[in-house]
């Protein structure tokens, strides 16, 4: 890993204890999705007696695949064995690793829990709905391409959640959260209803009071094959629930580009804080933040944040790295930590897990801020 800057966070590990001390960390609902991940690397050569070589870079990757264009081409890829996938799944991952309590609804198999998300952490406690989707996430240094096949996942509707788990214990989880994490929106059309669903028998359940403490945090992952009115169908839901509750959504940088394109904002020269900016003000949400490769930006009530953060250059895994900084800055913002401090814990999540290829824990984590501040080197 780089080496950052003495002062990086500094105090921040004392900050997030402290507030773990008097809050205690959130309780959580998460859902709706699930999937079992296929991590793979693509073969760029290989020699008998020698380790293969990978193909590094997407670019790379896309150039060898262009010029098959009209000739074809055989590719052997390398396989690091099947693990749990899915944003619901992911982010639970990151805040039971963490401490959290979190009841996660989704596609884990059907009729039985899939064995691989009896690996769950403790304090996560899964209700499967539907059978798991499947993907091959073909991992690079600079990022993934997810190719996922998931029909099971197209049967995910409010119906079928109230018919699953029942409406008066959904009731019960939701207005007992702090946290209440809804992903993957862009692959799951039945997410609408379910969004319609909360808003017309789960908020009216709930007092009023205990609805303006609850954060509501959207990941809609890549929408790039959503149309503008799915994402103007969305946006009526957030705003309809963020009339009771507390609304965050979380973005990557690609994602809040076409979010942007959506919302008819200009591109601002590509400047990721104005970008984030507008996309708030458009929105009128309570809570933003944007991740991309190197830094992060957030926007609240009181204003922005950007931070340089810690770049990892020879990942381990990349795939949910993005679930690990959302639950990271999620946790933060839910212990009531400020803006710059939940961006650097989220940060902090997702370069731990990408070096190491596993959740921190709290404690792990705790060292790993603690390091960055102390801008001693490490390296995956």
């Amino acid at each position: 890993m780089g080496e950052q800057a003495p002062g990086w966070g500094a105090g921040l590990a004392e900050r997030l204890a402290a507030a773990r001390l008097g809050a205690g960390l959130p309780r959580c609902l998460v859902g709706f999705d699930g999937y079992v991940d296929d991590v793979v690397r693509v073969v760029r050569a290989a020699s008998p007696g020698r380790e293969p070589e990978f193909f590094a870079t997407i670019s790379e990757f896309a150039g060898h695949i262009e010029a098959a264009a009209g000739k074809s081409a055989d590719m052997r890829i390398v396989s690091s064995g099947a693990r749990i996938g899915g944003n619901g799944p992911l982010l639970s991952c990151g805040l039971a690793s963490l401490g959290a309590s979190v009841v996660c609804v989704g596609a884990m198999g059907l009729p039985e829990l899939h064995p691989l998300f009896a690996g769950l952490p403790a304090g996560c406690r899964p209700m499967t709905i539907a059978e798991p989707g499947f993907t091959h996430a073909f991992e690079f240094l600079d990022g993934k391409l997810m190719f996922g096949n998931a029909p099971g996942l197209d049967s995910i509707d409010w119906r079928l959640v109230k018919e699953s788990v029942g409406l008066d214990s959904f009731v019960r989880w939701f207005a007992e959260s702090d946290l209440v994490g809804v992903v993957n929106w862009s692959s799951m059309h039945g997410l609408d209803s379910i969004l319609e669903g909360i808003v017309a028998e789960v908020l009216p359940e709930i007092p009023a009071d205990t609805l303006r403490r609850k954060l509501v945090a959207f990941d809609i992952a890549d929408p790039s094959a959503r149309s503008g009115e799915d994402f103007e169908r969305l946006v009526d839901a957030m705003r309809a629930i963020g009339k009771r509750s507390r609304v965050a959504l979380c973005l990557n940088e690609k994602e809040a580009l076409i979010v942007r394109r959506y919302l008819a904002l200009e591109k601002g020269g590509g400047a990721l804080r104005g970008g984030c900016e507008s996309i708030y003000e458009r929105l009128g949400i309570d809570l933003l933040q944007v991740h991309a490769v190197s830094s992060a930006v957030g926007v609240d009530r009181g204003g922005s944040a950007e931070i340089e953060g810690i770049f990892v250059p020879h990942p381990v895994l990349t795939t949910g790295g993005g679930d690990n900084f959302n639950g990271g800055f999620l946790a933060s913002a839910a212990l009531g930590l400020g803006l710059e401090d939940s961006l650097r814990v989220g940060n902090a999540a997702a370069a731990y897990y990408v070096s190491k290829g596993r959740c921190a824990s709290f404690d792990e984590l705790g060292a790993y801020l603690s390091e960055a501040a102390g801008g001693r080197e490490r390296r995956a």
